[in-house]
């Protein structure tokens, strides 16, 4: 039988990649006390903080249109968790967690391919 890692490393997945907008630093610059940090949100945006999801792979849905209801989905949780990154009060966080919001403080991009360094025999030691 397979560990959980053994299941994972062997698992094909795709990647979706979170890039905050405008929107997102505006509403977080005004989310701490209404005071603008210095220097502001997108000012300290760093691309390589962005987060990662690894998800199913496209291939393993009945048509990428099912992937994407799939992701739609999930952007209310991702939303929730994107924001607890920034910002631990949940009472700051906007009224509507809901994927429109998601919408409009993120852009998503698509990996369907995710290599595994380990797969290849190149590992740290």
């Amino acid at each position: 039988m397979l560990t959980r890692d053994e299941r994972i490393l062997n698992r094909s997945c795709s990647a979706i990649i979170v890039d905050p907008t405008s929107a997102f630093h505006d509403w977080l610059d005004s989310a701490v006390g209404g005071e603008r940090f210095q220097p502001s949100a997108a000012e300290r945006d760093i691309p390589e903080e962005r987060s990662v999801w690894v998800v199913p792979e496209v291939a393993s849905f009945s048509s990428e249109e099912v992937f994407w209801d799939f992701i739609e989905s999930a952007k209310p949780a991702m939303l929730a968790v994107e924001l607890h990154r920034v910002l631990s009060d949940a009472s700051q966080y906007p009224d509507e967690m809901n994927s429109q919001t998601f919408d409009r403080f993120f852009q998503v991009s698509l990996r369907d391919e995710v290599g595994d360094l380990t797969q290849i025999g190149v590992v740290r030691g």
